[in-house]
């Protein structure tokens, strides 16, 4: 017995010791952390999340062609080392967030259970619709030309319809085309739809559903029809019939039955045909489910913790309160003309003593010479820094210009200048309380990360990444 006890000690002594000297004594030492398989192509690892190079490759070209850098950044080497590496930061950290919210169970919630749900039978519906209605659907020249005959054959013999066909505009093609996609639709759905009926087990409990009754709540828990087994509850019924707007007649009660169980039917069948487990529906349900974890982790891990107060509400805007700050405004009136040298004409001759509402009304392109030229007030910004310090230097009744702007050239007559004031704190309360409670998120979400980072290891693979960032 003793010996057969001492060969499996020291065999798992020999399997351990170089598994627990790898650990301990690696240079890339990363804990005790129960890393998974090691995933082939990956430029980071995140606890048992990978980054892969198609994954970093996707998020940096699409930095790169985003609002969030200029156009002459990105050509640089610099920028590109620089932000390749803050960007697959970013995406290590939505790995962290992702990993904390289902070590919180966030992702076994029923709400975000519900929501997954929903959202893997939508995309499993429209594969289904891809599969047996749009695959399924063509329309060929000749039908199109037929049709065409057949609508122009009334206003002329059929031998001269048929030598219109090639002159026919791509246009009225393409229209003709839709007409006859949207009837073999509507054919193929009828068609697939009596099969799905036929193949399926429904029962309607007809005396639950005259007795249903809005005022009688045992009546709405009770099953008005079963479809493969699946119940339909009174209830079900009367909240359709009430979004759709169906009155309550024995007809409405049907007809919306009848909408509930071919919901259910193609439910069924399109979630029993896999359609989750093909490659390229996983990978969508993944990343959805990845980006759906990462609001419900900020909404309920970071979130609450966010307040913001009055007194910091009034102290932001008083430290930034040039940001509310309104334009100084300016009372014109405008001659608008096509040419500069008109322009020039119209102000020497304003200068001579000309009547500006009747110069406005003969000869101004704008719409406002039918009022002798008044635009009333407009905002110091919108003119050009030499106009505006001809705006700023003017007096009643001075003549400014000619100055370009986007229909031509215009000459003014100035009236008055108004200087702008501050907007009142009540006005920009809720846009100032958003800008603070963003800071404080943003703030507290990286303190989070910061200790995520300490407990849950991470792994570059500077060959693999450098490779990836030589071939952008």
């Amino acid at each position: 017995t003793a010996s057969r006890t001492a060969i499996p000690i020291l065999f798992y002594c020999a399997i351990l010791f170089p598994i627990c000297g790898a650990i301990l004594f690696a240079d890339d030492a990363l804990g005790f952390w129960p890393f998974s398989s090691i995933k082939e192509g990956y430029v980071a690892r995140v606890g048992n999340e990978f980054i892969t190079k198609d994954d970093y490759a996707k998020a940096v070209n699409a930095l790169h062609k985003s609002n969030r850098v200029g156009e002459e950044l990105t050509k640089s080497t610099s920028f590109d080392i620089q932000n390749n590496q803050k960007f697959l930061d970013e995406l290590i950290d939505i790995k962290l967030m992702k990993i904390e919210a289902e070590n919180l169970s966030l992702d076994k919630r029923p709400e975000f259970m519900r929501h997954m749900e929903n959202y893997i039978l939508n995309l499993s519906l429209e594969r289904l619709r891809q599969e047996e209605i749009k695959s399924k659907i063509r329309v060929e020249d000749n039908e199109i030309e037929e049709y065409y005959i057949n609508q122009h054959s009334d206003e002329k013999d059929k031998s001269e319809v048929k030598k219109d066909i090639a002159e026919i505009p791509s246009r009225d093609k393409e229209s003709i085309k839709n007409i006859l996609m949207r009837k073999k639709t509507e054919e193929r759905e009828r068609e697939f739809f009596s099969l799905l009926r036929k193949k399926a087990r429904i029962k309607v409990d007809t005396v639950s559903l005259s007795n249903l009754s809005a005022d009688n709540l045992a009546s709405l828990g009770k099953h008005v029809a079963e479809v493969n087994g699946e119940t339909i509850l009174g209830k079900a019924l009367f909240y359709e019939m009430k979004i759709s707007k169906v009155n309550d007649t024995e007809d409405g009660r049907r007809q919306v039955l009848d909408k509930l169980i071919f919901h259910k039917l193609l439910d069924h069948e399109a979630m029993g045909r896999g359609y989750s487990e093909e490659n390229e529906l996983k990978e969508k349900i993944n990343r959805y489910k990845e980006s759906s974890l990462i609001k419900e982790f900020e909404i309920s891990v970071i979130l609450p913790g966010i307040t913001v107060k009055e007194d910091e509400i009034k102290d932001y805007y008083e430290k930034n309160l040039e940001q509310y700050k309104e334009p100084d405004r300016v009372n014109l009136a405008v001659i608008l003309l096509a040419k500069k040298e008109q322009a020039e004409e119209a102000l020497e001759e304003l200068r001579k003593g000309a009547d500006f509402s009747y110069l406005a009304r003969k000869d101004s392109i704008d719409s406002s010479g039918k009022t002798g030229g008044r635009v009333g007030w407009s905002s110091m910004d919108i003119f050009p820094a030499e106009t505006r310090k001809a705006l700023y230097d003017a007096k009643k009744g001075d003549f400014i210009g000619p100055f370009q702007i986007e229909y031509g050239y215009a000459v003014a007559e100035f009236h008055s200048l108004e200087k702008g004031g501050y907007r009142p704190l009540e006005d920009v309360k809720d846009d100032i309380d958003k800008i603070i409670g963003r800071q404080k998120f943003n703030t507290q979400l990286t303190k989070y990360l910061v200790q995520l980072r300490k407990t849950v290891p991470v792994k570059i693979n500077e060959k693999e990444l450098n490779l990836v960032n030589e071939g952008m």
